[in-house]
């Protein structure tokens, strides 16, 4: 229940309220990966990078072949201020898969993917976020915004 707690406080805003939660889950329960990995990612939104470095030291240790926590590893340590630990995970999500869309730059293909994951999902507020990021690296800033503000509205009514 913590965990959903943490979930339901994001969707509010409530930022040190819903890392409060996490932090109750990972008391409760040491190896709870979901709650480290949504910590770190509410930490890292909430621009408070070494709180979500922190989160992260220690969700690869719990999922160390997961290419998308090892690269969510980097950008919380870049954001930090750390390069020698953002260099370090990103070498090691490559190293998990070096054909993903994040290693290889391929933002046009990520695309496609997002868009294709929204045709099956359409009340995914996730997704329209991941799009609206690769439209934002192939520079269609306009397009961006709509996504993201689909983002929002998905978010906002999920019925």
């Amino acid at each position: 229940a913590w965990l959903l707690l943490g979930n339901a406080r994001h969707g509010l805003g409530k930022t040190a309220e819903a890392l409060d939660a996490f932090d109750a889950a990972i008391r409760y329960k040491s190896n709870f990966r979901d709650a480290y990995q949504n910590a770190a990612v509410v930490a890292y939104q909430g621009n408070l990078p070494l709180r979500s470095a922190g989160y992260y030291r220690e969700v690869p240790t719990l999922a160390p072949r997961d290419q998308q926590v090892w690269f969510n590893r980097g950008l919380a340590f870049e954001q930090a201020r750390l390069p020698d630990s953002a260099i370090f995970a990103y070498e090691r999500a490559i190293q998990l898969d070096p054909n993903d869309w994040r290693a290889t730059g391929d933002h046009a293909c990520a695309l496609d993917l997002f868009q294709t994951g929204i045709s099956f999902f359409p009340k995914s507020p996730e997704l329209y976020g991941y799009a609206a990021n690769a439209l934002t690296a192939l520079g269609e800033e306009e397009q961006a915004k709509q996504f993201i503000g689909k983002a929002q509205e998905v978010a906002n009514n999920p019925n």
